[in-house]
Formats: C-alpha cells, structure tokens, sequence
C-alpha cells in the first residue's frame, strides 16, 4: 500500500513531467519566434535562457502555480499548466542573474548560462571581452525571458479582472524579490549583519518568490484569493525550503544541488548556518570562517574546516531544528485553513514534510 508521502511524491513527479513536457514545446516556439521576427543571431542568446529552462529541477514553483489554480476552483487544466511555464520561465530568468552575480559557473550540474555565452563568443571567433560578453548577454537574455512570461501571462484565457490581479501578484512578488537580492549582497557587504537581517532575506528572495507568488498567480486566475492562514503557511514554508537549501547547499554533494557545495562559502554568503557560527564561535573558529568565506582561492582544507566549525558551534543542528519548528507552524496553519477543499490541505502538509525529510545530511 502506497503511503501519503509516497503518493505526494508520486503526484510530485506527474507534474512535474507534464511541465517538462510543456516547457519543451514552448522553448522550441520561443526560439523559432525570436529567430523569425529578430534573426538567428537573437535566437542564438535566448539559446542560453532556454538551455537552463530546459534543465527541469525540482519544477517546484511551477507545480504550486498549477495546484494552486485548481485548489481555488480552476478548471481549464491548460490555463493550470500555462502558469506553471510561467512561473518556471520567470524562476529561470531570477535563475540566470543569480548566477552572473553569484559568480556561479554551473547550474543543474551544467554550464551557467553567461559560461555558455562566453563559450558562444569564443566559437564564433567574436570581437571584444569574451566574460564580459557572456555576462551581458546573459542578463540580456534573461530580461528577454522575463517579459516574454509576463506577456503570456495576459494571454491567458481568463477574465481580465482574473489577469489583472494574477499580474499585479507577479510584479509585486517580483518587485519583492529584487529587494531581497538587494539586501542578500548588503548582508554579505556589511558583515555586522544579524539574524533578523538574514531572515528579512529569507523571506523576501524565498518565501515570497518561491512560496507566495505562484500560490497567489495561480489563485487570482481562478478568480479567487489568499486565506489568512493559507499566507501564514506559505510565510513558514517559504523560509523552511530556504534554510533547507542554504544546508544542502554546504553540506550535500553536487549530484544532489546541481552546483558546488563550496559557493556559498566562497561567495561570503551570510546564511544563517554562518550567522548562528560566528554567534557561538572560539577565536579558531572565527579565524577558520574568516578565512574561508569570500575566499576565491579555497582550499579543500579551508573548505572543511569552515563546514567543522558550522557543525562545532552547533549552527547546523540549528538550521535544522529551525526548519523543523516551521514545518510544524506551517502544517498549524494550513489545518486551520477551512476555505481549502480537503486534497490541498493534504498537498501542503505533505510538502512541507518533503522538505524537512531533505535537510537531514
């Protein structure tokens, strides 16, 4: 007998195809559009967008937006699974900047996409700075990628009260987001940062991007919007999923994040594995920390000594913990939830369970 989790992951991994699937035909359609109205050269940037869309991942963002559709009573299964491209091209547009600024060379175990550009400039035997090229293009392409999701979203077969209010969640979320970016740098810059400016963080660049914004897209095109306690659950999960991926990304492997466990550590980020550490630190462990975070030349011995330290001070236990006290604030709520019809009470419960279970390392 398939057991409640087993079954969510199942259903996970249904959706999941069903956008990869989707997302395949609309890249070929993208590409062939932009190559028709601006010429092959255009195509050949947007390429670099597309390739990271195509690389599928958790599609987790992109599985809300079509859950939350139905949940609140939509019934077009085709607006459902038009929402969750949306999303997934707006989460690889945010994707593509993340890794220009973070300085990051993979993405989903590949080339970022400015690695492939600069790879492109090379190929072709093109003037000028071959990184500088690929940086620019890859954020021009990822602006490209950006508008041409917010244009198909006013396509959508819905009111236009429905497109206005899925519209309006989407730039604010967004809007939201580039602010977080904002203070995730200023955190790293400033490093008196404390927990409450990480949090602050947490909650702009991941709950609400990542949680809110396909809840609430998903929602406004069914013509419906957020309960209280359905907010209150997506608030608590979001920063949960947050501290789930600032673990893993130090202490898994590639194969599991697609990307180098040493790049937070190297690009000096202030998760709050790093902001619990410095807390309880010896003079030794300051130093080993010191020494390793914003370092581009890491050692491997660096590297392990800061993740020691990390575990010492007790910082990862409390990660831990922490993503366990808001699972359960999170399932608290989303009980409480009465407007939602019983099979989504169930889906939320489940994924928060789902990502408490994946930040044991």
């Amino acid at each position: 007998m398939v057991d409640s989790m087993d079954k969510f992951k199942q259903d996970l991994e249904h959706s999941k195809h069903q956008i990869d699937q989707r997302i395949a035909v609309v890249s070929t359609e993208l590409l062939s559009d932009t190559k028709n109205t601006y010429g092959e050269r255009y195509s050949d940037i947007l390429a670099a967008y597309v390739d990271v869309l195509g690389r599928g991942g958790k599609r987790l963002r992109g599985v809300l937006a079509q859950h939350s559709y139905e949940f609140h009573g939509g019934k077009d299964t085709g607006v459902g699974l038009e929402a969750a491209v949306i999303i997934e091209m707006l989460h690889d547009y945010l994707l593509v900047v993340d890794d220009v600024e973070d300085v990051s060379t993979l993405r989903r175990g590949k080339p970022a996409a400015h690695i492939l550009l600069e790879n492109y400039h090379q190929e072709h035997h093109l003037a000028g700075d071959q990184a500088h090229y690929g940086v620019s293009q890859a954020i021009n392409a990822a602006l490209a990628g950006q508008n041409l999701a917010l244009s198909r979203a006013l396509k959508l077969p819905v009111s236009d009260a429905a497109k206005v209010a899925a519209s309006a969640h989407l730039n604010g979320f967004l809007t939201k987001t580039c602010f977080g970016q904002l203070g995730d740098f200023n955190n790293e810059a400033f490093e008196t940062s404390k927990e409450e400016d990480v949090v602050q963080v947490l909650k702009l660049k991941t709950a609400y991007y990542t949680f809110c914004m396909p809840v609430y897209f998903g929602a406004a095109l069914a013509g419906r919007g957020i309960s209280p306690e359905l907010n209150d659950y997506l608030l608590n999960a979001g920063i949960s999923f947050q501290l789930y991926d600032d673990i893993i990304g130090t202490f898994g492997e590639v194969e599991q994040t697609g990307k180098s466990n040493r790049s937070d550590i190297i690009e000096g980020k202030r998760t709050l594995l790093v902001v619990y550490a410095l807390e309880r630190a010896t003079s030794e462990q300051k130093t080993a920390l010191a020494q390793a975070l914003g370092n581009k030349n890491l050692t491997d011995d660096e590297f392990e000594a800061a993740r020691q330290a990390i575990k010492n001070t007790g910082a990862l236990e409390r990660c831990q913990a922490e993503v366990q006290r808001l699972t359960e604030q999170a399932k608290k709520s989303i009980n409480q939830a009465s407007s939602l019809p019983p099979g989504a009470t169930e889906f939320f419960t489940r994924l928060v369970d789902y990502v408490a279970e994946h930040t044991k390392v």
